[in-house]
């Protein structure tokens, strides 16, 4: 059950920033996809992880385990990049849980993504 609630949370997380006054959007792309001049990395990279994250979720929802590696989704969430350092995630996925960490490497980076859990507090 507490599986289950955390997979709502994050998929509600994934669509709230495509719902307005108006109704929902269509999802945006995430921001890491805008050429990474974003002055606040740390934010755009937190969205990144975040939109992988979710998508994880959804992939288990429906094939009943996290994927192998990002290039199952068939889709540009594969290839984003922390829009500092311009590296691809480091991604670790079995049927039992992923992780999605940034590949900056100074010290500190921009946090972890562990089975939904992230590593850096809420806004």
């Amino acid at each position: 059950m507490r599986r289950c609630l955390l997979y709502c949370v994050l998929l509600m997380a994934a669509l709230f920033p495509s719902c307005t006054s108006d109704g929902v959007t269509a999802p945006a792309l995430p921001e890491g996809l805008q050429g990474g001049n974003d002055p606040d990395f740390t934010d755009t990279c937190h969205k990144n992880m975040i939109a992988i994250a979710s998508q994880c979720v959804i992939h288990y929802a429906i094939h009943g385990t996290y994927p192998e590696n990002l290039y199952d989704f068939h889709t540009i969430l594969g290839s984003l990049k922390c829009p500092q350092c311009q590296s691809l995630y480091i991604y670790q996925g079995d049927q039992n849980g992923f992780s999605i960490t940034c590949p900056l490497s100074s010290d500190p980076n921009h946090g972890c993504i562990r089975d939904g859990v992230a590593s850096w507090a809420a806004p």
